[in-house]
This record gives C-alpha cells, structure tokens and sequence, in this order.
C-alpha cells in the first residue's frame, strides 16, 4: 500500500480549515477524538496512541515532561492515526493474514508480516501532522536565522518539522535553510 496523499491532506484541511492562524490547537483537536493522558512514563518518548479494539476507543499518551514543540508534531501524528483509521486497517490487514488480535496492549510494529504496511501508515501520519500543523497558508520562506525561528514559534513546531516542511513543500531547499540557521549569507546567487 502507498500512503494515500490526497485523501490525508484533505481529512488534515478539515480539521484546519476555520483556524485563520498558527499554531493549530493540537491538544483541543486531540482531546476531541480520543482520551488524552499525561504520564511521566519513560517509555512514552512524547506521544504514543494505543487502541482497545473490543471497545474502539483510542487514548493518546503524552509524556508530560517532553519537548512542548516537538510535543506538538508527535501528537498531531497519534492523531493521524485515528482520523485516518490506521488501527482499523491493520486488524483488517492482520485477519486477512490470520494473525489473531487480542483486546490486550499490542505492538504492531513486533509483527514482520505487517511491516510494509506499518511502514505506509505511518508516513500518512507523518504527511498529515505536517499538513495539520504546518498548512502551506502559514509559511513563509525566512530569509534569515530570525524569520526562521519566528515561524518556527509561529508554528510551534521543531526545527526539524519546519526545515522538512519547508524542503518537502519546495518553499525553500533544506541545504538553503541549513545555511541560513548556521548565519552564512544566501541571496541573490541562491537559486531561491
């Protein structure tokens, strides 16, 4: 299975379309489609969604001591996964292949035979925190290291998510953004 770009950017517009500007509210979009919990768990790096089938109901996990930006794109991306039926598609997935799933905690990612597909879901959940977050109506191309982070906390998003955003969208290359971060001159000669 590819990822399904169109369909995940669209579900990710509709959850954004009435906010007029960043940041996107993650943790009020989260809270309205599962239980949201705060831990200290250290398995729990940020975020991570666990689903009871027999019950369908999908909780979001967040280490409460994390990263606040970084906080911002892992739960946008726990909540790809329901909006786009992720754990639904695997139990179909894991059926057809005769893999029995139980109610009790199960990681996907410890079964081989789902792989490919794992590996698929989870770029449209990655595609989809990008979108939700960062909507190509709020970027900018920053011109310099200070439009850069203030973008950035615009957007409430990592260094990370923005520079990748920004390359992926075509706004500006990655090795462009990388200079101008490290505070060297891009101008004129730049093909930007």
């Amino acid at each position: 299975m590819k990822p399904r770009y169109s369909f995940v950017c669209m579900r990710a517009r509709n959850l954004h379309k009435n906010i007029m500007h960043p940041p996107a509210p993650v943790y009020d979009i989260a809270r309205t489609v599962a239980r949201v919990v705060y831990t200290n768990e250290p398995v729990i790096r940020d975020a991570a969604c666990f689903y009871l089938y027999e019950h369908k109901d999908p909780c979001i996990f967040i280490n409460m001591y994390a990263n606040e930006n970084r906080i911002h794109y892992s739960i946008a991306h726990e909540v790809a996964h329901i909006v786009l039926d992720h754990f639904e598609i695997l139990k179909k997935y894991a059926q057809k292949l005769g893999i029995p799933i139980n109610d009790k905690l199960f990681f996907w990612c410890d079964v081989p035979k789902i792989k490919p597909l794992l590996n698929a879901l989870e770029r449209e959940a990655e595609i989809f925190a990008a979108e939700l977050l960062m909507p190509i109506k709020w970027l900018d191309k920053p011109r310099n290291k200070n439009d850069f982070e203030n973008l950035r906390d615009s957007l409430g998003v990592s260094n990370q998510a923005l520079i990748y955003r920004l390359d992926e969208t075509g706004i500006i290359p990655r090795t462009v953004i990388k200079r101008i971060l490290n505070g060297q001159q891009v101008g004129v000669r730049t093909p930007w």
